[in-house]
């Protein structure tokens, strides 16, 4: 399984504005979910912060694409922080993970490619996929998507190859988050290029590619 990994390095300069601020460096990955179909024209998207880390001068970040399914009661206001109250340890594309009393169930049948999710518990519930990586030396597994899902309702979650880098004011991954910043460096990784070296701008508090 390839390893992926971003080198993000900051001067004294940047450093110092974000500690300064209370600000830490935000990763957010990319999702493609679908709910079903009745509700899709609706549905606000939802942005979660995978990873959210005070930095150091330089910093490495390291993941497979190896996934959990989750289920959580938390509501989705920015700002909220995901409680994840069930996964599914280990999850398989092409399956089906269903949450029904209290637990997640999996099954093979499911879309190609993505994780298929399904709501059998009458309260609302938000779905989505914790993703472990390992941030300076320390593992973490946290949300890096999130769907409400109602009752007897299917979602469909197929994770990119996407990220973006910013800072961000939240204290932890796995919260939710107004949007993604248009300043906010993209990167798309693959298994044929699955690594980035990044650096800071100090004049405008922005990352960005470097050589």
């Amino acid at each position: 399984m390839t390893q992926y990994q971003i080198d993000i390095s900051i001067d004294s300069a940047g450093l110092q504005a974000i500690y300064g601020a209370g600000q830490r460096v935000a990763v957010v990955k990319g999702v493609a979910s679908l709910v079903d179909a009745a509700r899709l024209a609706a549905l606000p998207p939802v942005t979660v912060g995978w990873l959210v880390f005070q930095p150091l001068q330089t910093n490495r970040i390291t993941w497979t694409e190896s996934y959990a399914v989750y289920a959580s009661s938390s509501a989705l206001p920015p700002g909220a922080v995901i409680d994840v109250g069930a996964w599914s340890p280990a999850a398989e594309p092409g399956w089906i993970y269903t949450l029904e009393d209290g637990q997640i169930s999996a099954a093979a049948g499911g879309v190609a490619d993505a994780f298929t999710a399904v709501n059998q518990m009458r309260n609302g519930f938000c779905f989505g996929l914790l993703q472990e990586a390992v941030v300076n030396g320390a593992p973490v597994c946290t949300p890096e998507s999130a769907l409400p899902v109602l009752y007897n309702e299917s979602a469909v979650l197929a994770p990119s190859a996407s990220a973006w880098i910013f800072l961000t004011s939240a204290a932890s991954g796995g919260t939710v988050l107004c949007r993604v910043p248009d300043t906010a460096l993209s990167l798309t990784l693959t298994s044929q290029s699955p690594t980035a070296t990044v650096g800071f701008n100090d004049k405008d508090n922005t990352f960005y590619v470097s050589e």
